[in-house]
């Protein structure tokens, strides 16, 4: 229990989505003053009953994904969207 609140928090307490978010934008606009670019991508998912569904699925489809590893880059979910973002801003939506 308590699960969705540690990870979303509260206005006054956020949770450790919103701190990661603001916490990388940070980190993407000190390290842009140096010349770097960055591109971020985020992608939301739920387990439960150890089925995996995408929240961030355009098409509200409630269908399971499955995780899959590949054998450089570790565990993956196959077909999970990845959605560009600009700004912590465009996150907390």
């Amino acid at each position: 229990s308590g699960k969705s609140y540690t990870m979303m928090g509260s206005a006054e307490q956020p949770g450790l989505i919103p701190r990661l978010c603001s916490s990388l934008f940070n980190r993407t606009v000190q390290e842009a003053h140096e010349g770097e670019t960055f591109t971020v991508e985020v992608s939301y998912m739920e387990i439960y009953n150890e089925k995996v569904r995408d929240l961030l699925d355009p098409k509200g489809s409630r269908q399971a994904l499955r995780v899959r590893e590949h054998n450089v880059f570790g565990p993956y979910v196959d077909g999970l969207s990845r959605l560009a973002v600009a700004s912590y801003k465009v996150t907390q939506h």
